[in-house]
This record gives structure tokens, C-alpha cells and sequence, in this order.
């Protein structure tokens, strides 16, 4: 799929400002190595050559800023737009709306620095179906592991048909999307991924299009051996 759209409306946000403490390795898990190139310059180099004449913003950590500036001068990078995290992914996401606010774009894309493999078909079929207009949109996949609910302490068998498994980038209309992180209710509720943040704070509805098994989040140690093995040997997964 190519797209010869203008993208200067388009901002996309890569969330990587953690510290990786379920990964459990020396380095954060974005700053590691998938052959040979580190996690988040692989994710970086995906949107930056999907979307020429895009603003992309990277959120790190201080510390992961100075790596960052490491690899830049390392691989040759140019000149990126940085801005520090907050404590949790979503005091991130709202310092990201914030510095994007002072130049508004048209449309945002949230993707997680982790998610390296993540492929320029799906980002296409994401921006299209921005510009025509839908104000929500993420993939998703029906989990195909049984699921049970411990909500109450015991554990009660769910039907999977009536799941999906929700993965990056999400995107958004950006005004719709300031207007939820600039709500008081995104400091004192808690949301797990952007989408369900902009939806109950706006009402407006999400649109889901087909995910992509391929687009993994590195998570674990034991999950850079699986994204080598995808990066060499990637699933056909067809998008609609």
C-alpha cells in the first residue's frame, strides 16, 4: 500500500519514556538492540519513512534523552523533536498533547517505542482512515488464548468473540484528542491505552481495522528473540 499524501497535518507521538522494569534487562527495553539497530530507532525510522514532512515527537525519560542523543550521533540521525514523560504513560501522553498544542496538527498518531515491527501497510490504512475522517481508529486482533475474568476474585470463563487484543498506533482527530487530555478527569482516572481514555472522556466512538500479529510489543527479554525471528521471517497478515 502507498500513500502520496501530504502528512504535514499529521503529528505522531512515540511513547518510550519508561524505565523497562518488567523487562528486566541492563538497558530499557527501547534502547536495546533487534539486529543490530536499538528498538526505538527501528520504530523511528518506520514512521519516519512512512510519513515524510510528519512532526514526529519522541517522549523519553531524561535519562533515555542522553541515550537518544548517544544514538544520534551513532547512527547518523537528524535532528528530532524531544519531550520529557511524566511518571505514568498517561502524565506522558498529556505532556505530549500539551507541547503539541502550541502548533496544533490535524491528526495524531500514539505508538509505543516498543513496538518496532510495526508495518508501513497498517500505518497507511491508520492515516487514510483519518483523513476520511474517522475521529478514533486502532487495530486490533481477536485473542485466539482462552480468557477468564478474576475481576471478583474467582476466576469465570469469558467468550473471546466478544474481545479484541487493541495495539498501536492509536489515532486521533487532534482536537478531540487535546480535548480528552486536557480534562481533569485524565489526572484522576485510570486508563490502559489511549483510545479508552479519548472515548470516556469524549464519548465518541472507536473504530477498530484489523491489527497486525507482526506488531508485537517488546515486553520481556525473551521477546527481542522473538521480534529477531519476525524481523527476518515476518506472518503474512493481510489488512482490509
Amino acid at each position: 500500500m502507498v500513500s502520496t499524501r501530504d502528512y504535514s497535518e499529521l503529528a505522531i507521538i512515540i511513547v518510550a519514556s519508561g524505565t523497562g522494569r518488567r523487562f528486566g534487562g541492563p538497558l530499557p527495553k527501547q534502547f536495546c538492540l533487534l539486529s543490530g539497530r536499538p528498538v526505538l530507532l527501528r520504530t523511528f525510522d518506520i514512521f519516519a519513512s512512512t510519513f515524510p514532512g510528519s512532526r514526529i515527537l519522541l517522549m523519553l525519560s531524561e535519562e533515555g534523552a542522553k541515550d537518544w542523543s548517544d544514538i544520534r550521533t551513532r547512527y547518523g540521525v537528524s535532528e528530532v523533536e524531544i519531550g520529557i514523560g511524566g511518571a505514568t504513560r498517561t502524565q506522558t501522553v498529556q505532556n505530549a498533547a500539551a507541547i503539541l498544542g502550541a502548533n496544533p496538527p490535524r491528526y495524531v498518531m500514539v505508538h509505543d517505542g516498543a513496538r518496532p515491527l510495526v508495518s508501513p501497510d497498517l500505518l497507511c490504512l491508520l492515516e487514510r482512515r483519518l483523513h476520511e475522517g474517522t475521529p478514533i481508529v486502532g487495530p486490533g486482533y481477536m485473542p485466539t488464548d482462552s480468557l477468564e475474568c478474576v475481576e471478583t476474585g474467582a476466576s469465570t470463563p469469558v467468550d473471546r468473540k466478544n474481545y479484541l487484543a487493541v495495539q498501536t498506533p492509536q489515532c486521533f482527530d487532534f482536537e478531540l484528542f487535546r480535548k480528552a487530555y486536557t480534562s481533569p478527569r485524565i489526572a484522576v482516572e485510570s486508563f490502559t491505552d489511549d483510545l479508552s481514555a479519548v472515548h470516556e472522556i469524549t464519548g465518541e466512538a472507536i473504530t477498530i481495522v484489523p491489527g497486525d500479529r507482526n506488531n508485537m510489543k517488546i515486553t520481556y527479554e525473551a521477546d527481542l528473540a522473538v521480534a529477531e525471528a519476525l524481523l527476518k521471517h515476518p506472518y503474512p497478515y493481510p489488512l482490509s
